[in-house]
């Protein structure tokens, strides 16, 4: 499962949630770098274990193995 913004507040508490109920789950956490990443494990140990990349670059390697199920989108773009 790819989680798109998994770094950010909601993301990060998506994958948490998931990863509870199902600690097996195989996550990737899409996120715009990697400083972010190691914030959102600092604050949620449980993600030790997930893998990060960029966004797009984690859509494209999975849907090119065809191992993308599921993309969850958790970042929301912000409107003025």
């Amino acid at each position: 499962m790819i989680i798109l913004g998994g770094t950010g507040r909601v993301g990060s508490s998506t994958a948490s949630a998931l990863l509870r109920s199902d600690p097996r789950l195989d996550i990737a956490l899409a996120s715009r770098s990697r400083r972010t990443y190691e914030a959102a494990v600092k604050k949620r140990p449980e993600l030790a274990n997930t893998r990060v990349g960029h966004h797009s670059h984690l859509i494209c390697a999975a849907y090119h193995k065809n191992y993308l199920t599921w993309a969850v989108q958790a970042a929301c773009p912000t409107t003025n």
